[in-house]
């Protein structure tokens, strides 16, 4: 569709005064004592405006479901447009019906599917803690991609305020090491400039929780290597399933989040030395795998394939 209408509808999802509705008291809450619970701040023509917790700033399958309906709603207004006034018309007709349907239907559903994974991985664990740690801490990093995490945070924020301590968002806590490893192993296996322009300072944030740099900029564009964090990261989980590890408090990325796995009362428990062996566990993991890996591959600029390896970049910097 026409770029500019779908940057409008995405713009439309992240309106500040949209997202700041949820600061205040909700007005009530629709389908109460269900896995569907949801708080109702603002109704617009009596119709129920329901928001994800801070708004869509974290999500992302919202708003690729409104700019693909978007894009459908603006094929049927060319047809019907007169070929005169299509050019400003169109865009206007499209993003006026998508975008007010983006926020009062495709949200609230995305929303609920973000739920409903939730509720499903709330069952998982009331099964088995170490499936569910695996499932957790391998997913964790495409939970987030997608903004379906927040059907586990607010589970986990509710029960530290309800008992003081939670399980379910410890299992994340690996994630960011699953990439940290396999980051090492990468700038370590290769000389290529423009690798290490990515891999060093992205290797550097992922210590301190910052994964976005890594994952972007190496691993999905390299494919197997972004594999091998999530397996790494499900093994981590796993770890502290076994050991029902558990979080007291919220706070902090990557290696500063250890904090959180000390007692109210300041004592150094098993529980905290089982997130630190799972962090250089997963460290390891990652690491070792990766080297025994062939040399992933990065696609340039311009679309073709660079080998990074010692031999290759040998022979270009003696060409140089």
């Amino acid at each position: 569709m026409n770029i500019y209408s779908a940057l409008a509808i995405a713009f439309a999802l992240v309106y500040p005064s949209l997202s700041d509705i949820t600061a205040g008291e909700p007005l009530y809450t629709l389908f109460a004592g269900t896995p569907f619970s949801a708080d109702v701040f603002t109704t617009f023509l009596g119709i129920p405006v329901l928001l994800p917790p801070g708004g869509y700033y974290s999500t992302v399958i919202p708003v690729i479901l409104a700019i693909w309906f978007g894009a459908k709603v603006e094929k049927g207004f060319k047809r019907i447009i007169p070929s005169v006034v299509n050019s400003f018309l169109t865009p206007f007709f499209t993003v006026l019906v998508a975008a007010s349907l983006a926020i009062l239907v495709i949200g609230p559903i995305a929303t609920w599917g973000a739920d409903f994974i939730g509720f499903i991985f709330m069952g998982i664990y009331e099964l088995s803690p170490v499936i569910f740690g695996a499932l957790v801490g391998g997913l964790w990093q495409l939970l987030v991609m997608f903004g379906l995490h927040w059907g586990l945070a607010p589970i986990g924020i509710l029960q530290i305020s309800e008992q003081g301590f939670t399980p379910i968002l410890s299992n994340s806590g690996s994630a960011s090491f699953g990439v940290l490893g396999v980051l090492l192993a990468i700038i370590v296996k290769n000389r290529t400039r423009s690798v290490r322009n990515i891999g060093i300072p992205a290797t550097i944030a992922s210590v301190f929780g910052v994964t976005e740099p890594g994952i972007y900029g190496l691993l999905l564009p390299m494919k197997k290597p972004f594999i091998i964090a999530l397996i790494s990261s499900a093994i981590g989980g796993a770890y502290t399933g076994f050991f029902d590890v558990v979080v007291y408090r919220i706070g902090g990325f990557g290696i500063f989040t250890l904090t959180n796995y000390i007692t109210d009362d300041g004592q150094l428990t098993m529980n905290f030395w089982h997130r630190l062996i799972s962090f250089v566990l997963v460290t390891v993991i990652a690491f070792t795998i990766q080297m025994f890996m062939k040399t992933p591959q990065l696609e340039t600029m311009n679309g073709e394939k660079q080998t990074i390896n010692h031999e290759e970049s040998e022979k270009v910097e003696n060409k140089i």
